[in-house]
C-alpha cells in the first residue's frame, strides 16, 4: 500500500522550520516585516488561522529570545565541535529572494 505524504499545513510548517534554519530569521521578520516573509511561503496553503498564530507568536519576546537562545546554543557546539561540520561545497541555504 502506498503511503500519501501530508499535503496540508505545508507552509505552516516551512514556515516553523525557517525559525531554526535561517539564524536571520528573527532579524528578517524585523527588517522586512513578517507580511513579507509570509509573502514567500512556496505552498500558498497557509490558512488565516496559522498565519494569525505565526504572527503572535512572532511578537512575543519571550518566543523570539527562545529562538535567539537556540542560535546561541548552535553556534556553542559548532565551535566546541560537538557538531559535524559542513562538507566541502554545502552552502548555507538562504530561501527568501530579497
Amino acid at each position: 500500500m502506498e503511503k500519501k505524504v501530508k499535503t496540508k499545513n505545508l507552509d505552516f510548517v516551512w514556515l516553523a522550520g525557517l525559525v531554526f534554519v535561517d539564524k536571520d530569521f528573527v532579524k528578517k521578520v524585523d527588517e522586512y516585516g513578517i507580511e513579507k516573509v509570509l509573502q514567500h511561503c512556496p505552498y500558498k496553503d497557509l490558512t488565516e488561522q496559522e498565519k494569525n498564530s505565526f504572527v503572535q507568536a512572532m511578537s512575543v519576546p519571550r518566543l523570539r529570545a527562545i529562538v535567539e537562545e537556540w542560535w546561541k546554543a548552535y553556534d556553542l557546539a559548532r565551535t566546541r565541535g560537538e557538531l559535524k561540520k559542513p562538507e566541502a561545497g554545502d552552502e548555507p541555504w538562504h530561501p527568501y529572494p530579497y
